[in-house]
This record gives structure tokens, sequence and C-alpha cells, in this order.
């Protein structure tokens, strides 16, 4: 980081860069960076000291002031100074001991000047090396920057983008692809280390051992040494769209590293975000296409024909539409929704890819009023189409609820049609069983043949008929059990599933026999019917699964 960008203490001891002078105290923090150097000539200096200075001063200011020289040290540690220089001999005769006892206690580093020695002759060569070597960064880091642009520039991808830091921080890089949900390896990335990078993915939520920065680090256990993993976030307009993976194992991370690593997670998000635009732009044409073919507009379905192969549409082919709905269980962050929601999207097109590999379909994949769209090619030579095309869709959802967490999915199937002017009638069979399944059934997959019955009520729908017919035979008895918590309503339900067979629904409800026959009694009262009369039964059946539609 920037603050670094100097010279330790002991270098500059250890270069002859501070002449002869000698440390007094606070050996420990010879490690902090000097970036600057002041000169105190007035008692209040601490009000205009910057951090990494190394503060050179005689002491005349506060000379007499006991206090003053107390909270000196105190006071420079305190503003992260990198060290003081006293030059005693003049002013005072020795450093004094209530200041070298801070300096100790703090780890504050306080060194002794030679009286001989000038400010300048100490400032002019430490200050030309500070220069030297924040130059050299700047030049280092301007470096490191073309070299990723260029990446990027001339169709570099984020392999090359990690290869590129790894050889800039002397470590194995890993990026991780938060909305497409893949990852890239620098070529010195070795086996033991993916496995860490995996098991840390199922181990989200774990606390970092400290933080420097925006950079998080973690420990882990690779070929028996214990080595620092450190992972840094991919930003962009305060959203998260991934990670860089650094793992410690050739030398810890110094300032310019940081700096090249945050230049990396600044290109990586270009990158991303540029995919992503690709991606959105590609997205959209696609879903245009679906769109238009699905339609009953003739000249936006021939138009979609006509551009059909740009997108894998062979118009020889006979096409059913499967329509998926995707309910996501856990709460979303508002600033991450969207890229949750992409990437779960992608990671549900690359099962489907995988899944019509397997199939050896080419399948075309979009999305329509917020249900993903697979249309299917299905060969003639299938007598049973409607089994095959359940097969494949009970494949695809029990994958995507096995591979993804805190999603549920339905699916529906319409019909494969000879004509291609009815493919929109496949589409409208499919929403058609996302609407009604769940009434009816326990599955996350079905077909529009298997609605039954359930496929002419749900054409009355919006009819006031079809609820003015609920009414009329079931709502009386819904009306009774809420009053006086009978089951009028469940009684007649399984008086249907059981052919009317009174024995086998005293025992399917566990209520004796009587009871059963006091029920439908009533029931025939209040609805004012005859159950043994066959036009009856049929409008009390049909309320029954009307309630089911409606409801």
């Amino acid at each position: 980081m920037n603050k670094e960008i100097g010279i330790s203490v002991k270098e500059a001891l250890n270069n002859n860069l501070l002449a002869d002078t000698i440390v007094v105290a606070g050996e420990r923090g010879l490690d902090r960076i000097i970036t600057r150097v002041n000169i105190m000539e007035v008692p209040d200096i601490v009000n205009w000291v910057k951090e990494g200075e190394l503060l050179l001063t005689t002491v005349y200011s506060i000379r007499d002031d006991l206090k003053a020289q107390e909270r000196l040290i105190p006071e420079l540690d305190r503003r992260n100074l990198a060290a003081v220089g006293i030059k005693p001999g003049r002013y005072i005769k020795d450093i004094p001991d209530v200041m070298i006892d801070a300096a100790n206690r703090l780890n504050f580093p306080l060194l002794k000047l030679p009286l001989e020695v000038s400010f300048p002759d100490i400032m002019l060569p430490l200050l030309d090396e500070i220069f030297n070597r924040q130059a050299a960064f700047f030049k280092r880091m301007d470096d490191a920057h073309r070299r990723l642009m260029e990446i990027v520039l001339t169709g570099g991808n984020l392999g090359d983008i990690s290869t590129a830091l790894s050889k800039s921080v002397s470590n194995p890089v890993l990026i991780k692809d938060d909305v497409f949900d893949t990852f890239a390896k620098s070529q010195n990335f070795e086996d033991e280390l993916f496995s860490d990078f995996k098991l840390t993915e199922h181990k989200r939520g774990i606390k970092p051992i400290k933080t420097v920065g925006r950079f998080e680090y973690y420990t882990c256990n690779i070929n028996s040494n214990r080595i620092n993993r450190i992972v840094l976030p991919i930003i962009s307009d305060g959203k998260i769209y991934g990670r860089i993976f650094i793992y410690e194992e050739t030398s810890p991370l110094k300032g310019l590293d940081y700096s090249v690593l945050e230049r990396g997670a600044t290109i990586a998000a270009f990158y991303m975000l540029k995919e992503r635009s690709v991606l959105e732009v590609e997205t959209r044409h696609k879903n245009e296409f679906v769109d238009d073919l699905l339609s009953q507009d003739y000249s936006q379905k021939r138009s979609a024909i006509e551009r059909g192969p740009l997108f894998g549409y062979n118009s020889n082919k006979h096409y059913a539409v499967m329509a998926m709905e995707i309910n996501f269980q856990k709460h979303l962050k508002p600033k991450s929704e969207d890229i949750e929601i992409t990437r779960i999207r992608n990671q549900i097109i690359r099962i489907l890819d995988n899944i019509m590999l397997e199939s050896q379909k080419k399948a075309i994949m979009g999305v329509k009023s917020e249900n993903m769209i697979i249309l299917l090619p299905i060969d003639n030579e299938i007598k049973d189409k409607k089994n095959k095309l359940c097969q494949i869709g009970e494949k695809i959802v029990n994958r995507i609820m096995q591979d993804i967490q805190d999603i549920t999915v339905l699916m529906g199937i319409g019909r494969v049609y000879e004509n291609l002017e009815d493919l929109s009638k496949s589409y409208q069979d499919a929403k058609k069983a996302i609407a009604i399944g769940p009434n009816i059934t326990d599955k996350k997959v079905v077909h529009f043949d298997d609605l039954g019955i359930y496929r002419l009520l749900y054409q009355q729908i919006e009819h006031e008929e079809l609820i003015r017919f609920y009414k009329q035979f079931i709502d009386p008895l819904e009306t009774y059990d809420n009053k006086r918590g009978t089951e009028l309503v469940k009684t007649l339900e399984t008086y249907f599933e059981c052919n009317g067979n009174f024995k086998k629904i005293s025992k399917k409800l566990f209520v004796h026999y009587n009871t059963v026959l006091y029920r439908l009694n009533k029931i025939q009262k209040i609805v004012d019917i005859n159950l043994d009369n066959p036009h009856d039964r049929l409008n009390m059946e049909m309320a029954l699964r009307t309630k089911r539609v409606i409801k």
C-alpha cells in the first residue's frame, strides 16, 4: 500500500543513510517505514507531523518542559510516525529517561544522532533513497497496470490476469467469478491449493484472522505447511462480482504487492463487467427470438423463423416447450440480488447445457415472463413423446435442485405440435401446467396432459360463471365447516376418492360408518342435492375440482 512506499528504519541504519546514528530505545519497532522527514522547531510540532515521518530534533523547544518531554513519544506513536532522531549535547546533555522508557514501552524507535552531523546531511540521502524507491514503485505499478490492460484489450481472460498477478506478487493466484460461478487459476496453482479453495467455497462465513485494508487473511494447511490464504473482493459500484485468492506460498505480501493486486481487482472487475454486458446483449437477443417464436402474431413468428438458424433453431424439427418457474427461498441482500440471480441462472444454463449434451439434444433456452423457457426438439420416431419429455424434465429439475441450494423449481411441459404455427400452443400448455400443477399434485414436473379435467376448467378461470358454480355447491359446506369445526368438504372429497364406498370412507377418515352416513346426509341437506342422482353427483365432483382451480 502507498503508505509503505519508503524505507524501514532498520534498512536506513544498515545502509548508512543515517550517518553514525545509534538506536537508544524501541528496537522492536525498527520495521516501521520512513516515507518522509521532518524537523521539530516548535513545541506543538505534534500538530504538524504526518504518518510515516522520521522526526529530527535537538529538543530545544521543550528542553525545559518536562511534561512536554514526557508526552512527546506517546504522541508521535499515536500519530504513527516511523521514528524520532534526537541530537543531544548542545541544548540537552542526554536523552531524557522518560523518553527512553516510553519508546521501549511502545516499541517506538528512538535514535541518537551524532552532534557533528547536520540535519541536511541526514535528510538529503534519506529523501533521495525514498524518492528513488517511490519512483521505482510507481514505475512497477505502471508496468503492471499496462500488462493487465493489454491482457484485457487483446482478448485475454481471467486465467491470463491471474497468471500476470501471480508473477507480480510471486505467489499462486486464483480469481473467482461469482456472476458466472467460474474460476481461473494462475499457471503455478497446484492441486493442493485448489483443494483448499474448493473447501473454502463450502465454508463461507468464517471470520478472517486479520484484515489489511480490503484484504482478508485466513490460514490453511498445504502439504503440512501452515500458510496464509488472502482474499480480496472484486468490487464495482458497491457490488461484489468476485474474489481474488492469493496463497502466500513463496513470500509474504509487501506494499507493492497490495497495490498491484488492488489494480488487478479493478482490471478483473472491468473484464467481468464486459463479459456480463456481452452476455446481457446475447441473452436479450435470444429472449426476443424466443418471445417472437412463441408469439401468436404471425408476422413476429415468421421473423423469428428467418433468424432462427442464428440461435440453433431448425424449422424442420418438432419442438416441445418446457417452462421453469424458479423460486428463491433465502432472502437476498438488495445490493447483491441481481448478481446472485444472474449467477444462479448462469449455473442453471450450464446444467441444462450438460444435460442436453448427455441427451444429444440441441435445445434453445431463453426467459419469457419471468419463466425460463426450453425449446426442446423431439424426434418423430419416438412413440411415447410425453414420457420421454417428462424423463428429461425430471432429470433437469433434480439436477438443478441437487446442485443449487435455497431454490425450488417447478416445470411445466407442453405438448408436441407438428405445425410450427402451433408452437405457441405448447408454450400456453406449459404455462397452464405450472399454474395448475401445484394444486393437484406434489410433482415438480407436470405435463399438460396430466392435468386431466383441469385443462378444461382452467379455460374458464376468468369467467364469473365458474366462481358462481363453485359457490353454489361448495361454499355452503365450507361455511358450515368453518362455523362448527366439522369436515363435510373433506368427507365429500373422500366420498369421490373411494367411489362412494362407505366402509372405505370410514376407514380412511378414521370415523364410524354411521358418522359417514350422517355427514353425507347433512351435505345433501345443506346443498339440496341427492348423491344417488348421477347429475347431482357430477355437479358436486366438478365443483370440488373447480375449487382447486379458482383457489
